[in-house]
């Protein structure tokens, strides 16, 4: 388990996140986020969950200084469109039918904000996930599942949405709501006083920016 020598609050309102990082081990607390998910004109899903994982972790007042926050922000990138969450049954439909025996892309953004430090530390992870070629059949029965709301992409790899996979390439957990190696990657640095004998990350350096 990583231990942390400061506390931490995740900057969420996904349950499969919040999921993700306590089997991980983390001890954290909560908030709610707030940012504008709009896209804006010519923007790349990299750039766009790098700003909204940056946006969100802004949005947050923390109790002191001391508190790190995580969050994160994921979207489906297919032919360059990104696919946000379904505004309805309809619009779910047609991103399945869109995605159906393709491959697409999972973006997700992470930032961690420090205030000791002043800076937002923001870097992505892309995976790469290909869909079998689905009837109109599979597409109502999994609609009517509810599964697709509230969902980037309309599904859930991680529940009956499993059946609709061929492949995935990268990381799974990225898919299902947060990339675990690029998280721990990012709080390695820090680590309480049992782990500050080694400066290095459990899971080496990875390009990030901070701003």
């Amino acid at each position: 388990m990583l231990q942390l020598g400061r506390p931490l609050i995740v900057a969420t309102s996904s349950i499969n996140r919040i999921g993700i990082l306590k089997d991980a081990g983390l001890v954290f607390d909560v908030a709610v986020p707030t940012a504008d998910e709009s896209v804006r004109s010519g923007e790349m899903p990299k750039a766009y969950v790098e700003r909204l994982a940056a946006a969100k972790a802004r949005s947050i007042t923390p109790p002191s200084p001391e508190h790190l926050i995580l969050t994160a922000d994921t979207c489906i990138d297919i032919d360059s469109d990104i696919l946000g969450k379904p505004r309805d049954e309809n619009d779910a439909r047609a991103m399945l039918a869109r995605l159906s025996g393709t491959w697409h892309e999972v973006w997700s953004g992470v930032a961690l904000r420090d205030d000791v430090k002043g800076s937002v530390d923001v870097r992505s992870v892309c995976t790469r996930v290909k869909f079998i070629a689905l009837t109109a059949a599979m597409i109502d029965w999994y609609i009517a599942t509810g599964e697709p709301t509230g969902r980037a992409g309309a599904y859930a790899i991680q529940g009956k949405g499993r059946v609709l996979i061929a492949s995935v390439e990268g990381c799974y957990t990225n898919v299902i709501g947060i990339s675990l190696p690029l998280v721990f990657e990012m709080l390695s640095f820090y680590r309480g006083a049992m782990h500050k004998k080694s400066k290095q990350p459990f899971f080496g350096h990875a390009e990030n920016k901070s701003i």
